[in-house]
């Protein structure tokens, strides 16, 4: 019996550990210490417990925060639930590079955080990037704010990977507007990369039927990303695509489309049952280039 019992604590002991840590954002005006954003990222970054079972937590808690970012957030290496209500990130950090991810994102899920979930969060002022960057595979996007007419990302969401969602029904989505270029934006591998497929966009609104939309287009999809949703038959699924257009910060019945497939090799993708706005801003999806895709729906309101 005594021999049974020391074999199952060795066991506990030398076992990774499938216990997930939270990590409170308590002072979240500050960009480093405990109780920053900053500090939490980096607790998740160096646990090295098996987190493929149970997550681990970054809650905001207080507020509500605005964080400057003196420099870029560390980008997030394993998986995580951020619940990020009553926080802001206005990154005023951004440098001109592209292609992301790099130093011009706000915030960066990276390889090894795969399924993932960031909620809750305002994201503005990463002129030069996207405000959510998107690496690793299986994350979900829920419920955040990215984007605003004072204070703009350059893209909302950009995606490199597969199997992501972006938004869901029953009130999940995001509000995706006042970015100087895509709301989202699905960046295929053009020929080399990793696949960017299996993604689905729902049930958010992108753009705006009365104020700021973004400056290009509500979704992009391009450089052969494949086999992507957007919208959706079931309750709530449809996008609200809306006042986008090719000009800046415009407002809506600019010229941009709501969806816009482009780039060789970008095919399969299945755009259905969203709700358009006003004039051509909102209510376009064009194959641009050699973009193909299945379309569903064009007429709803």
């Amino acid at each position: 019996m005594l021999l049974l019992v020391g074999m199952l604590l060795l066991a506990l002991l030398v076992a990774p550990s499938a216990w997930a840590g939270t990590f409170t954002v308590s002072n979240g005006n500050n960009d480093s210490g405990l109780g920053s954003l900053r500090h939490a990222i980096n607790a998740v970054n160096a646990d090295t417990s098996d987190s493929t079972a149970a997550p681990d937590t970054i809650m905001v808690s207080g507020g509500p925060f605005t964080l400057v970012p003196g420099t870029q957030l560390p980008a997030i290496q394993r998986p995580v639930v951020l619940e990020g209500a009553g926080l802001t990130i206005n990154d005023a950090t951004a440098s001109p590079t592209f292609p992301p991810p790099a130093a011009n994102d706000a915030l960066v899920l990276q390889t090894g955080s795969d399924g993932s979930t960031v909620s809750g969060l305002t994201i503005v002022g990463a002129a030069a990037g996207a405000g959510i960057a998107i690496v690793s595979s299986g994350d979900t996007i829920t419920q955040n704010t990215i984007g605003s007419a004072a204070a703009g990302n350059e893209f909302g969401i950009t995606v490199f990977s597969s199997n992501n969602t972006i938004g869901g029904a029953a009130s999940a989505g995001n509000v995706i507007s006042g970015n100087t270029g895509d709301g989202i934006f699905l960046v295929g591998p053009d020929g080399s990369g990793p696949a960017v497929s299996g993604n689905v966009i729902e049930g958010n609104t992108i753009g705006s039927t009365t104020g700021v939309g973004n400056g290009n287009a509500g979704v992009e999809i391009g450089f052969g990303a494949t086999d992507n949703t957007v919208g959706g038959t079931a309750a709530g699924a449809g996008n609200v695509i809306s006042g986008n257009g090719a000009t800046g910060n415009g407002t809506p019945g600019d010229t941009g489309p709501g969806v816009l497939l482009q780039g060789a090799g970008t095919s399969g993708n299945t755009i259905e049952d969203n709700r358009y706005g006003p004039g051509r801003c909102g209510g376009d999806v064009e194959p641009g280039h050699q973009g193909r895709g299945q379309v569903h729906g064009l007429g709803q309101r």
